[in-house]
């Protein structure tokens, strides 16, 4: 399964696009967008807003916006750290 940033990414450049234009034009953190397409969510950016974020990025790529943040949610529940620490 392709990662989310993998596939926004990919069809950026396909598309051309630039990502400070694209960061200009959604108002998104350019930085922002870079985790995002290297699938690096950061504990300190609530997932309610990367979702926001994933779904104005799909749709502003032409992209299901529905799906793209289904599989976001699905990508983020295998990444949680379910070990237990020692005390």
């Amino acid at each position: 399964m392709e990662l989310i940033g993998e596939l926004l990414r990919k069809s950026r450049i396909s598309k051309k696009l630039d990502l400070r234009k694209v960061s200009s034009t959604l108002n998104i953190s350019k930085n922002i967008l870079e985790d995002i397409e290297n699938n690096h969510f950061p504990d300190y950016i609530d997932k309610v807003f990367l979702i926001g974020h994933i779904r104005t990025y799909a749709r502003y790529l032409n992209l299901d916006d529905d799906k793209i943040a289904a599989t976001f949610k699905i990508q983020i529940s295998y990444n949680r750290d379910t070990s237990i620490k020692e005390v």
